[in-house]
């Protein structure tokens, strides 16, 4: 005779991801106890599963709980996951995060447990995003046929964002060009030649004029600069 064991049974995120991330109310206290994390736990368990194409990040973390628990991370395999990414005892809201650089599509798993036999309820909140290991202020050239051309952006905040070009001109457009490697700027260009940016506009002038004068901004500088 063969039994069978409890097939594991995770709660996909990618349905419930909204604008790169997500967030959901949840309870352990009619779960199955099936699995121990590896840092320990031995309480109900609610695994969720999300499949990140590479190249992407995913980060996950406790907005709040009623319990004592703890969370595990895992990638890779069938549920609950073949590979541990981190396993967190306190802070129960510590975030974890996983870089896919498989090359594939990978499932990532997330296990909450509990710190001996208890149960309770729980926010969980992930975000999924492009940018691994970009740091603030990194700018680039976007939109153009090469990395010598394109509109200027900046990552900031978490997100890349393009630069108001009410103010901007050649001194500028110098500093970005030696930031990315260039003797320096060949010309400053404008009206959308690369394209209209579509996400944040950060505004470069307002610091030395009215707001009212860059709120409506929407046609970042260009460059084009000379080959290295």
């Amino acid at each position: 005779m063969v039994c069978s064991s409890q097939p594991c049974v995770t709660t996909s995120l990618n349905a419930l991801t909204v604008a790169g991330g997500g967030s959901v109310n949840g309870s352990t206290i009619d779960m199955a106890n099936m699995y121990a994390t590896t840092c320990g736990g031995n309480g109900n368990e609610a695994v969720f599963s999300y499949v990140l194409p590479a190249g992407q990040t995913l980060r996950l973390w406790q907005s709040q709980n009623s319990y004592d628990s703890r969370h595990e991370t895992r990638w890779g395999g069938d549920c609950p996951g073949d590979n541990v990414v981190q396993c967190t005892d306190d802070p129960d809201t510590l975030e974890h995060a996983w870089h896919n650089d498989q090359g594939v599509a990978t499932t990532v798993y997330f296990i909450l447990d509990s710190f001996s036999s208890g149960s309770g309820e729980f926010t969980l909140s992930w975000a999924v995003e492009d940018n691994w290991g970009v740091e603030e202020g990194e700018v680039r050239l976007a939109g153009g046929a090469s990395a010598s051309a394109g509109r200027v952006e900046v990552f900031h905040s978490g997100e890349w964002g393009s630069v108001c070009d009410d103010g901007f001109g050649a001194a500028e457009a110098d500093v970005v060009c030696r930031q990315l490697g260039f003797e320096g700027a060949q010309n400053v260009n404008c009206c959308a030649e690369y394209g209209e940016a579509s996400g944040a506009i950060w505004l470069g002038a307002c610091a030395r004029a009215r707001v009212r004068h860059c709120r409506c901004c929407s046609l970042p500088p260009l460059l084009a600069l000379p080959l290295r």
